[in-house]
């Protein structure tokens, strides 16, 4: 069986909703986008586009960063050595 990645702004955005007393559907309201597409984000299924990430680290203060998956993170950070070994 495949194991899906998960980021780490799913876990933080759980917190984040309860600790402030906030509901999914509150959060969808002032984010601009549906119910579900805020279930979707916390069950893992899938992440905000890169403007609502913006969005809801001004909200949360979940960075934007964190709704890389790990691999991504790494990729990143692997490119940013050869540019760095390069120049």
């Amino acid at each position: 069986m495949v194991q899906r990645e998960t980021c780490r702004a799913r876990d933080a955005l759980h917190a984040w909703l309860r600790e402030n007393d906030k509901t999914q559907a509150w959060l969808a309201r002032m984010v601009g986008v549906s119910a579900p597409s805020v279930v979707s984000w916390l069950d893992g299924s899938s992440r905000p586009i890169t403007h609502l990430r913006d969005v809801i680290a001004r909200l949360t203060g979940i960075a934007v960063e964190d709704w890389d998956y790990p691999s991504e993170t790494q990729a990143r950070e692997q490119a940013l050595a050869r540019i760095a070994e390069a120049t």
